[in-house]
């Protein structure tokens, strides 16, 4: 068997089951728990970063096709860029400080919402 042979019989050598699993470790280092800040949040920054960048490029690489995932995908996307700029808030000096006016922020927000419906 030739070289090229041996790598054409290795492709594909990973299964559906593997690639969730990977989503499933990825889910669980850009998740943040609010409560427990650690050192590693630049890390997990900068994987969920890529994970970002990563689903750009398969977007406008068109390797997504169908309108429906793109809706999708483009949803995921201002999510997880959210979750980045929390994680950025997260990772600089004050950190409490500013939490507590995000905190003052979203209640101001939520009543004059309420105010407007009502």
């Amino acid at each position: 068997m030739s070289r090229l042979d041996l790598l054409v019989s290795k492709s594909n050598a990973f299964s559906k089951e593997d690639i969730t699993d990977i989503s499933q470790h990825l889910f669980s280092i850009i998740l943040m728990d609010y409560n427990n800040v650690d050192d590693s949040i630049k890390n997990r920054y900068e994987v969920l970063d890529l994970l970002v960048n990563t689903l750009n490029k398969a977007l406008y690489s068109n390797l997504i096709t169908e309108k429906s995932e793109k809706v999708k995908v483009v949803l995921t996307i201002n999510q997880l860029k959210f979750q980045r700029e929390l994680f950025v808030l997260i990772n600089s000096e004050n950190f409490e400080e500013k939490r507590q006016k995000l905190i003052e922020t979203a209640e101001r927000f939520g009543k004059k919402s309420q105010s407007s419906v009502g």
